[in-house]
Parts: structure tokens; sequence; C-alpha cells
């Protein structure tokens, strides 16, 4: 008798078991299938509003039409986007660049709202103008160090009433014209082109990251109004067109 029960008990103890196991192994694909639903995007400084979208889009996030149209429609709660009709994409230059998770096939309206948060937090206070000039900052150096320097001679050409004559707006008004996503039009030329459009361009023409827009917040003091990158590798800067003219004739490229 004392047998029965003692064998019992262990198939009793074996089902359990098997429970326990078969439990814990549901569980642990489960949390497989939920941890592979979610993909870690990372939006590089620089990104235009249609490289991000296409970003997400590639990344099945959410289609890059889906993102463009939650961005056109929706209002932050905490801050202010201004609303400009001359501008080509809503939220050009408030996508900001950072590292986010975000799970497949989301609400287009969600991501946005996740990468809203992380600009307000790194750039809310920023004006109009102050978020478009770091996107030329942005632009116009990949290299950090430069970045004060380039903003404190945008600023002087600005504060003197010249143009601005930037090849990055003039090459992202050839993007935006042949983009999907907006109606082709020669207008967009004359909003952002700074060879054509004196001041800055209607709106930013990318998103800045953290180093250019803190360039723009403390700019380099200088009296500097021109300057480019030369064939040596180094950045060159004049007060006057003059030696501007000369540093072109030595190291242009």
């Amino acid at each position: 008798m004392k047998h029965k029960t003692l064998f019992f008990r262990m198939f009793l103890l074996g089902i359990c078991l098997s429970v326990v196991l078969l439990c814990g192994c549901q569980a642990k694909n489960v949390g497989l299938s939920s941890s592979e639903n979610y993909v870690k995007v990372t939006i590089p400084s620089g990104n235009t509003f249609e490289q991000t979208a296409e970003l997400l889009d590639e990344n099945g996030i959410c289609s890059k039409e889906e993102f463009y149209t939650a961005c056109e429609s929706y209002e932050p709660q905490t801050f202010t986007i201004p609303d400009d009709p001359k501008c080509a994409f809503r939220m050009e230059g408030y996508l900001f660049p950072s590292s986010y998770l975000f799970q497949k096939g989301e609400n287009a309206e969600m991501v946005l709202t996740q990468i809203l948060k992380a600009f307000e937090t790194n750039a809310g206070d920023l004006s109009k103008d102050e978020l478009t000039l770091a996107s030329l900052v942005q632009k116009e150096t990949k290299i950090s160090d430069e970045m004060q320097m380039i903003a404190g001679t945008l600023q002087n050409r600005l504060d003197s009433g010249m143009m601005l004559q930037l090849d990055s707006t003039s090459m992202y008004a050839d993007s935006i014209s042949q983009s999907s996503l907006l109606p082709h039009s020669e207008d967009y030329q004359a909003y952002y082109n700074t060879n054509q459009k004196k001041g800055l361009p209607q709106g930013p023409i990318c998103s800045p990251g953290v180093v250019a827009i803190d360039a723009v917040r403390n700019p380099a003091g200088t009296d500097a109004l021109y300057f480019f990158f030369g064939n040596d590798g180094k950045s060159h800067y004049s007060n006057t067109l003059e030696e501007h003219l000369k540093a072109m004739e030595k190291y242009g490229v």
C-alpha cells in the first residue's frame, strides 16, 4: 500500500513539473514574439522630413503617407508649431534626432508624439527662426567644433542684410520639388533657395541635432561674413569679400 501511495505522489509531481515547464516555454515564446514586434530606429542629425518618413516606412512602423498625414494635422498640446502654408512639410525640423523604440504597425500619431516629446525636451524653447538657422548650421558642416563659428557667421550675414547663398538650401528646394508627398511646384525655389530668397528659408531644411541647436543658442563671437571648406580639409572664414576671394583662390575646391 505504501508503494502505491509513493507511486501516485511521484505521478502527480511529474504532471505538475510538466505543466510548469510547458507554461514556462509558452511564456518565453510570448516574450520573444512581443520583443520581435518592436524596432529600434535612430533618426540621424540632418535628416529631412522625407528621409525620416521613409526610415519609418522601411522599418515597418508606419507608411510614409500615414506619417505625413499625421504630421500635417497633429497639434501638440504643450508647445506650438507655426502653421505656414508656404512650408513644404509642417514638421520639418521638429523630428528630433535620437534613437526610439517603436512597435511595428504602430499608429502614426503615436509615433509622432514620441518624437515630438524628445524635441520638446531638447529644443522646445527655440523659435521657428532659431530652429531654421540650426538646420542650416547642421547642413553646412558635419564637424561639431565648427558649428558655433558657422552659426556666428550666418547670423552676421543676416544682420548685415546679405543673402545667405547656401547650396544646402538650393539642394533642399530641388528635393522637395520632386517629392512624392507634395504637389510638384517651382514655388519652393522662391521659398527655400537662399540664392534667390533674402534672409532665412521659409522654414527648417532638416532636423538639427543638439550640437547645432546649442551653436545657435551660443554662436561664436566673430566678424566673419564668409566661409567655405577648402581643399586642404579645413574651413576658412573671412571678414571681407576680398579676403574671401583670395582664400578661395588659394584653397578653393
